[in-house]
């Protein structure tokens, strides 16, 4: 049994490693307290459009931040969940198929933390 949790801790690890290559440059933007100055005060789907015009994000980047939320969820770290549904909440349009999970996953990762 132990070389079956070594196994899989490595495709965590390695899973969580793919996530952070995929994020780096996506919470750069999102992190970035003057770009958010510059675009805050703007609606939700502004704020995406802005960000695909000025700094070649994707739509298909939002689907990541949220995937990359869930896998930390799964790991038990709730904080950078609980970041990463915060800005997946941010950029996803009202009607995006993962929106009501993102709202209870927030939740979820409030009262775990």
């Amino acid at each position: 049994m132990v070389p079956n949790l070594v196994e899989r801790r490595g495709l965590v690890v390695s899973k969580l490693h793919e996530f952070d290559q995929a994020l780096g440059p996506i919470l750069d933007i999102l992190t970035d307290s003057e770009e958010l100055e510059s675009s805050s005060g703007k609606e939700d789907q502004n704020l995406l459009e802005y960000l695909i015009q000025n700094h070649q994000f994707e739509v298909k980047m939002v689907d990541v931040i949220h995937d990359c939320a869930k896998f930390k969820f799964e790991c038990g770290t709730y904080a950078d969940a609980a970041e990463y549904l915060y800005f997946y909440r941010l950029l996803a349009p009202a009607d995006h198929q993962n929106l009501m999970s993102a709202e209870w996953g927030k939740l979820s990762c409030s009262i775990l933390v």
